[in-house]
């Protein structure tokens, strides 16, 4: 076996946001943490606490780290999950013809366990208003009024008791490395955008080690990527195959580079949530460094 499988539970300590493209003065969230949003936490949190020895170089430091998770460690997708029966239940994307996108909970045998996206964005967003303060007379600066998405510590579930969100997913770890105890060892991080504001604090909760990658078959036995079979996707992926669902250019920022906004993919991608064409069918998909899906033939 190449590579090790372990399923963690980040719990939200506060509201978390996860940039996507906005819609006017809304600053939009995406309901789950890409696999490089979590690369890019960890990075930096183990950059900084190797830091603290040796101060110097701190850029070259970042990128060494960075380049070292990307060989031995891939970071999944990480989803909303509520604590149900005594464990934590994601809620998974999933497109279906007629009725778009919509989420299942992994128990959703039950007509409870799903709903459509506009619902379920009801039930975990809230949105924070914000402004640029003009200095020279102390009030807001014009056409700065804005407001942002952020997933809410708690669900809004009306009158029903309080409930906890949080994130989970699943992370790769090549078998015997000593990276596991360092990525393992961060029980807090701060990720997402606004964190110098107070938001994407997250607590792990809950981890272990499993076979499967939410209910699907996993080949752990490859050098350079573990394999997932399914018939849809939990990742943004690229794919030859017939699928229904939508797509989309991914970018990010390269502070390395300038703070340039750079694509993770030269094409756009199959959304999280997108399936086969023809139902039941299981396609691997090979996870790659920057957590991206890419179909086996």
């Amino acid at each position: 076996m190449k590579w090790t499988l372990h399923r963690w539970v980040w719990q939200l300590q506060s509201p978390l946001f996860i940039g996507m493209p906005p819609s006017g003065a809304l600053n939009r969230c995406r309901l789950y943490i890409p696999a490089r949003v979590m690369w890019g936490a960890f990075t930096a949190e183990i950059a900084r606490s190797r830091a603290q020895s040796n101060p110097d170089n701190i850029d070259e430091l970042y990128k060494a780290v960075g380049d070292d998770l990307k060989e031995k460690v891939r970071f999944s997708y990480l989803y909303p999950a509520e604590y149900t029966a005594d464990r934590w239940l994601a809620w998974l994307p999933r497109y279906e013809s007629g009725k778009g996108q919509s989420w299942r909970r992994e128990d959703w045998n039950s007509t409870e366990s799903i709903e459509i996206d506009r619902m379920f964005r009801s039930r975990i967003l809230n949105v924070r208003p914000g402004t640029a303060i003009d200095p020279g007379t102390n009030s807001a600066a014009d056409g700065t009024l804005h407001e942002t998405e952020c997933i809410q510590p708690y669900w809004c579930d009306g009158g029903k008791p309080l409930s906890s969100v949080a994130m989970a997913g699943y992370v790769f770890v090549k078998s015997g490395d000593p990276a596991l105890d360092e990525v393992m060892g961060l029980v807090t991080i701060f990720i997402g955008g606004d964190t110098r504001y107070g938001l994407g604090n997250l607590k792990q909760v809950d981890w272990g080690q499993t076979e499967k990658f939410f209910a699907m078959p996993v080949d752990l036995d490859h050098d350079d990527f573990p394999i997932v079979a399914g018939d849809r996707v939990l990742a943004h992926a690229v794919g030859t195959c017939r699928m229904k669902g939508a797509l989309a250019l991914l970018a990010g920022w390269d502070r390395l580079s300038g703070d340039r906004l750079v694509p993770v993919y030269r094409e756009p991608l199959w959304v999280p949530g997108s399936a086969c064409d023809n139902p039941g069918e299981q396609i691997k998909w090979a996870i790659n460094a920057d957590g991206i899906w890419q179909e086996q033939h």
